[in-house]
């Protein structure tokens, strides 16, 4: 179902602290005129100038625009300042404005120096950008434009986005790549734009920078962290190091996606997550992984529950060393599955995942 009107919680006073406010621990410290002046600070949060180096300017910040006018020349310095200077940009937006975007680009002679995605196909998981656009650049300089909310945007990937959005910061932290998240402020929801706030340490916002008032990833993450509701006529099995074994599991859930009609690439990829997923669940979960599927309209889920809890939330966000043998299993789950999420709970974790009957993994690069 499109609903631009993403699903609604309250908001409480916790939710979007005032300027300055410390109660999230991942709120870095923000300099004002008189203090953090001082070699390797933070620069100031005016509209930077063009002879402020790319490397200083922020790092995850919302843009706030009303129209498409302001969309695109809000964007357009970030992505021809990118090219110019010799570093990758990526754009990952819904088509409709993606083509507007290449267009001025063409006319600016940087078209063909940004990697064009469509927002709907990249990131209609949003763990798919961590390892398909974000890895490959993290280790240097670089713009992203990720526009991962949107009106119209199917509801069931919005607490997965929030999710993104949160850890985002994270990721990138001490890094120098910028990642710049449009947000429509006509015509997104309150909660939407609350949301922004909340998630991004900064915001563009009519040419302006400023520190978001309401910055507090971790308050995102455990409100949108809320147990999953009950599927009808899902089918259970459960594995252990004594009990059945992983091929039971993988034909119950390739057997669904096989009636559901999947094409046998995607069967494949269904009975490979299935196996990440409770080959983590039986080593660090407790020893023992439950699986439940089941098929609907959207396609088939896959759900694995263990009692193990996920400590760090950038577990199979991280970019796994060449010479590390293991930690790619939830990378891979990201890059296969058209949706993924989660509920950590102290009674233990559950990884939902989907496989549409209509999509799949993102396409090449359009560049």
């Amino acid at each position: 179902m499109n609903d631009p009107s993403y699903p609604a919680r309250e908001h409480s006073e916790h939710d979007t602290p005032g300027p300055g406010s410390r109660s999230d621990p991942d709120r870095p410290v923000r300099p004002v005129p008189d203090r953090d002046t001082g070699p390797g600070a933070p620069p100031a949060w005016a509209a930077p100038p063009a002879d402020v180096p790319a490397a200083d300017r922020p790092r995850h910040a919302a843009l706030l625009y009303r129209d498409t006018e302001e969309y695109v020349e809000a964007l357009l310095p970030h992505l021809v300042a990118g090219v110019r200077g010799g570093e990758p940009v990526v754009v990952v937006v819904p088509a409709a404005r993606l083509g507007l975007l290449r267009e001025r680009c063409a006319a600016e002679g940087v078209e063909s120096g940004v990697r064009w995605l469509d927002a709907a196909e990249a990131a209609g998981n949003p763990g798919r950008l961590v390892p398909g656009v974000l890895h490959p650049l993290i280790g240097g300089p670089g713009t992203v434009v990720a526009e991962l909310v949107w009106p119209g945007r199917p509801a069931p990937a919005y607490a997965a986005c929030v999710r993104h959005e949160a850890l985002a910061n994270r990721l990138l932290a001490g890094r120098p790549l910028r990642l710049l998240c449009p947000y429509d402020a006509e015509r997104l929801n309150p909660v939407s734009l609350a949301d922004a706030l909340t998630t991004h340490a900064d915001v563009l916002d009519r040419g302006d920078w400023r520190p978001s008032p309401g910055y507090a990833p971790r308050t995102a993450l455990e409100a949108y962290n809320r147990p999953f509701a009950e599927p009808a006529g899902a089918s259970t099995l459960s594995v252990s190091p004594g009990g059945p074994g992983l091929a039971p599991a993988r034909a119950l859930a390739a057997g669904l996606a096989e009636d559901l009609g999947l094409d046998p690439e995607r069967v494949g990829d269904v009975a490979l997550v299935v196996t990440e997923l409770l080959t983590n669940g039986v080593q660090h979960g407790g020893g023992v992984a439950t699986l439940r599927v089941w098929s609907d309209a959207e396609g088939v889920t896959c759900e694995v529950s263990d009692t193990g809890v996920l400590s760090d939330p950038l577990a199979g966000l991280r970019p796994a060393p060449a010479d590390q043998p293991n930690g790619r299993g939830l990378l891979l789950v990201h890059t296969l599955a058209d949706l993924v999420s989660f509920h950590i709970g102290p009674a233990g974790t559950t990884i939902r995942v989907l496989f549409s009957t209509e999509s799949g993994p993102a396409a090449a690069p359009d560049a």
